[in-house]
Formats: structure tokens, sequence, C-alpha cells
């Protein structure tokens, strides 16, 4: 084994330019991203049939909406909601909402938190939030006023750190 290794470090230090193909005859860069592209499918496939984040997927779908920050972690769920930080050992304590109903998390919060200005600014984007994906694009175009109640809510709702 050391022999092959040797011949061929012995080989290469007497050529002319450097050769970066493989012995499948693919240049590292091309194989890399053809590897990535491949990594990506199998996900998407992994993805489309998981039962996990269907409640993500169920609201943006393929989506490429010009949503806030606080927006886009209202929607996701993934953010500065105690029940999500507590998940990851980011917060400790309770993690029940303030209303005293459920553990305080994106969902809670959007759908049923009873905390007066959450519920305020809720019931101003429910005909927005019960059709989220047909309200925000009409007729192929970005609904700009949706998409700015949406954001207002999410600055109302959303916590800007831990408490």
């Amino acid at each position: 084994m050391k022999m092959v290794a040797d011949r061929r470090a012995r080989e290469g230090r007497q050529r002319d330019r450097v050769d970066w193909h493989n012995e499948w005859g693919y240049e590292r860069r091309t194989r890399r991203k053809s590897m990535e592209e491949r990594m990506m499918q199998l996900w998407q496939i992994k993805w489309d049939a998981s039962v996990k984040g269907r409640e993500l997927c169920r609201e943006v779908v393929n989506d490429c909406l010009p949503v806030r920050f606080k927006a886009g972690q209202l929607v996701t769920g993934h953010g500065n909601f105690p029940a999500y930080l507590h998940r990851f050992g980011l917060m400790r304590g309770s993690t029940v909402c303030e209303c005293g109903r459920r553990d305080e998390s994106a969902k809670h919060i959007r759908e049923e938190c009873g905390l007066e200005g959450r519920q305020d600014a809720r019931e101003r984007v429910r005909h927005i939030w019960s059709g989220f994906r047909s309200q925000l694009r009409v007729e192929g175009k970005v609904n700009d006023r949706a998409i700015e109640l949406v954001n207002e809510w999410a600055e109302r709702v959303v916590m800007d750190g831990q408490r």
C-alpha cells in the first residue's frame, strides 16, 4: 500500500499541472454539487412523506413571502416562545402562558391565547389567518395589506427575547 502511495506521489510531482479529477472522471466541485443536489432531493422526499412539521407545511408550503423576522417566527413556531425555548433547554421555569391556558407556543398565540393584546391583534387578522395562503396572494401577486397586518400582529405578540 505504501509503495503505491509513494509511486503516485512521485508521478504527481513530475506533472506540469495538477489533475483535479478523481477516478470517476468528475471534477471535485462537480461531484460535490451533484451530491448536494441529490441530498436535497432525498431530503425533500423525506419531508414530503413525513408527518412532522405539517403545521408549517399546511400554512406556507413553498411560498416565499416578504414577512418580517417575528412574523416568520409566528408562522413557523421557531422563535422566542417559552415552549419552544424550553424544548432546547434555553428557558427554565414555567412555560405556561400568562393567560393560564397552555404552554406559550406559537400555535397557542396564533389560535387561542386569551391575553387582551394578543386576542385583539388576532381578531384583526383572523380573516387572513383562516385562509393564510390564499389571503396573502391575490391573483398571483403578494397582498401587501395582508402581509402588513401579519407583520403588525407578530410585532405585538412575539416577545423580543427571553423573559
